[in-house]
């Protein structure tokens, strides 16, 4: 968000508010800006996500042959489509 800001509107971090302050993109402002504006809620990964299977390649070869297949029957062309995924 920072890098959006900063190439976006720039001259927000470089203007003053009424009582002096500079405007600081905190994580708290992040936080509340994404669940006011977009619904988002941060997560943070559980214990669980950190153990690998056992039949990882096998999955992961799965979840592939999955996205192969979407993209292919969807005409998906653009990249950004596949963002998050699990």
């Amino acid at each position: 968000i920072v890098g959006l800001l900063h190439y976006r509107i720039p001259h927000i971090f470089m203007t003053k508010a009424y009582d002096g302050s500079m405007f600081k993109c905190s994580d708290s402002w992040v936080q509340t800006f994404l669940y006011e504006n977009l619904c988002y809620t941060m997560r943070k990964g559980t214990r669980a996500a950190q153990k690998l299977l056992t039949n990882l390649n096998e999955v992961c070869r799965e979840q592939f042959l999955q996205l192969v297949l979407t993209i292919h029957d969807d005409v998906i062309t653009f990249p950004q489509f596949l963002v998050n995924i699990d």
